[in-house]
C-alpha cells in the first residue's frame, strides 16, 4: 500500500463548507480513480489532513494527471475555504 498525505489549513468559519465539499466532491472524485482504496479526513484544530490509500505509486501519479482531480483542486482552491500552505507527502509501508 502507498499513502498520500495532503495537509492544509481550513478557515474555521468555513468548516461546514469544507466537510460538504469533502463529501460531495472530493470523496466521489477519489472513488473514480484507479487504485484508490480509502480516504481519511483528519483534523487537529485548524490543521487538516486527507490521508488516501492507494495500490501503487503509479496510481497516485495518475491521480495528478486526472481531469476530475484537477477540476476538484481548482474548485476547492477558488472556494475560499482553505488557508495557509498545502503540502503533499507520499508514504510507504515497510515490511519488518
Amino acid at each position: 500500500m502507498i499513502y498520500r498525505l495532503w495537509t492544509t489549513g481550513v478557515d474555521p468559519t468555513q468548516i461546514d463548507r469544507y466537510r460538504e465539499f469533502a463529501d460531495s466532491r472530493s470523496l466521489p472524485m477519489f472513488r473514480e480513480q484507479q487504485g484508490f482504496r480509502e480516504a481519511f479526513f483528519l483534523q487537529d484544530g485548524d490543521e487538516h489532513w486527507v490521508l488516501t490509500v492507494w495500490d501503487s505509486l503509479e496510481d497516485i501519479e495518475a491521480l495528478g494527471a486526472s481531469d476530475t482531480y484537477a477540476a476538484t483542486v481548482r474548485a476547492l482552491g477558488e472556494s475560499g475555504i482553505l488557508t495557509g500552505k498545502q503540502t503533499v507527502r507520499i508514504l510507504r509501508t515497510e515490511v519488518v
